[in-house]
């Protein structure tokens, strides 16, 4: 996925979001290169940063460094990850999956689930709510 560019309607602009103008004409590559220079990534924490937040939908874009283990429980009632870089392994009660570059996996179930990897990896979550 080189250079896939972001299309987003234009929302208020948060302190902690970045204006979406400005995200309708970075590419994701050039947007995941930026939150990798950060001080927060270089302090060895994962880095996400919000690209879409609205009431029923919201999209994030994380970078996580390797060997990371997140563990979360859904409370949307979809949530689908979107691989940008890297590879992804979801693990829970009753599976385990592995999402490569590229691919995208829904979740539709609330169950808990642990997400790891063994590379640097960038991914798209995005979590949407019916009510």
């Amino acid at each position: 996925m080189k250079n896939a560019a972001i299309q987003i309607k234009p929302i208020k602009r948060s302190q902690n979001r970045l204006p979406v103008s400005l995200l309708s004409t970075l590419s994701l590559q050039l947007l995941i290169k930026k939150m990798k220079r950060s001080l927060s990534w270089a302090m060895g924490e994962l880095n996400t940063t919000i690209l879409l937040n609205k009431q029923k939908k919201q999209i994030l874009l994380t970078v996580l460094h390797r060997d990371t283990e997140i563990v979360s429980f859904q409370s949307s009632d979809s949530i689908t990850f979107h691989v940008i870089e890297g590879n992804l392994k979801l693990e829970s009660k009753n599976r385990t999956v592995f999402i490569n570059k590229g691919n995208a996996l829904t979740f539709s179930d609330n169950e808990e689930y642990t997400i790891s990897n063994n590379e640097e990896t960038a991914y798209l979550l995005t979590m949407t709510n019916k009510n």
